[in-house]
This record gives structure tokens, sequence and C-alpha cells, in this order.
């Protein structure tokens, strides 16, 4: 157990590679925030894990970016932040088909909880790419998007 002195400096440790992080202090932000999941590894029930994606995506390290949003997504399945950073990740760095399904899953949760019609449209884009790129149609990709096809996640 980590007693209320320790645990305000991780509280402020924490704050602390999130402010670097948004300064574009990658090595700082990565380095705070690891040595926070270090001593508390549930610690924000997984947004730093989705922070420490976001600094080793930004600082060229693909393949622990996506360690990291998946111990972010492990946390809550349902976090569109780290759902849409992993997407992102998959889509340029990545898998053309995991990204075009965590998309798709994106998109729905977009939907499942009524969320303005432009956050479902701003994945448009990425979707449209990933289809061309996996020779999925435009009538295809509607069918993937259409809310009653719940369960299509990859082309079949």
């Amino acid at each position: 157990m980590i007693n209320t002195n320790r645990t305000q400096q991780l509280a402020r440790m924490a704050n602390e590679g999130a402010v670097a992080s948004e300064q574009g202090d990658y090595g700082k932000a990565i380095a705070t925030l690891e040595a926070v999941l270090v001593e508390a590894p549930d610690w924000d029930k997984g947004r730093l894990h989705r922070l420490l994606g976001n600094a080793y995506q930004e600082s060229g390290e693909f393949e622990k970016a996506k360690v990291k949003y998946l111990e972010a997504l492990s946390y809550d399945s349902d976090d569109t932040d780290a759902r849409d950073d992993y997407a992102h990740l998959l889509w340029k760095h990545g898998d053309v088909k995991q990204a075009f399904g965590q998309y798709l899953i994106l998109a729905r949760t977009y939907r499942r909880r009524q969320a303005p019609q432009d956050w479902i449209d701003s994945l448009l884009v990425p979707l449209r790419d990933l289809s061309v790129r996996l020779g999925i149609t435009e009538d295809e990709l509607t069918y993937y998007l259409d809310p009653l096809s719940e369960n299509r996640v990859e082309r079949e």
C-alpha cells in the first residue's frame, strides 16, 4: 500500500509527465510516466499507459507505443481516446487490416454512445484510405459501418 505522501508525489510525477508530453519533451514524459507505473501499475486506470503510448509513438518507438495502447485498452476496451490512438498507429505504421478493424470498433463505440455525427465522420478519412488499401468497395464500407452489422469487424 502506498502512503498518502507517496501518492501525492506520484500524482505530481504523473502530471509532470503529462505536461512534458504536451510540450513535446517525450524523453522526459516517458521516463516520468514509466517511473509512476513501475511503482503503481494501475495508476489512473490506463490513462498513463495511453499517454506513454503517445510519447513512444512521437519518439518513433512504434512497438512500445502499441504495447502501451493495448495496456490502456485492457483497463477499458471502450476508451475511445486509446482506441483512436491505437487505430491511428496501426493505420500509419502497422497492420492495415487491424487498423480497419480498430476504426470500425471505434465508429461503433461512438454510435453506441450517441456521439456527435462529426466524430463518426472524422473516421471516414482513415476508413476510406484503409478500405482502398484492402480492396474494399465504398458499398462494402457502407455495409461495415451499418449499425445493424454490429458483429462485422473484419472483412469476410
